[in-house]
């Protein structure tokens, strides 16, 4: 289990940035942006897409928002 990482693509997270902001969005996987690794992350406004790259060095926080599962 060592060196295994999740990748929850298509799955809503929310980051906390270094300069205490937070983003949310739909995880899109890890880009190269001029050669720093970086999150991709989309959301939907109101029929308009806003995608967002933020360089790995500016992430404190990564976080998965998952829906509460009511067991019946």
């Amino acid at each position: 289990m060592q060196d295994q990482f999740f990748m929850p693509l298509g799955k809503e997270v929310l980051l906390l940035l270094i300069d205490d902001n937070e983003i949310s969005g739909i995880f899109n996987g890890f880009v190269s942006f001029s050669g720093i690794p970086a999150v991709f992350i989309s959301k939907d406004y109101d029929g308009l897409r806003k995608e967002t790259l933020i360089p790995i060095n500016q992430i404190i926080s990564f976080e998965v928002i998952k829906p509460k599962q009511l067991i019946l």
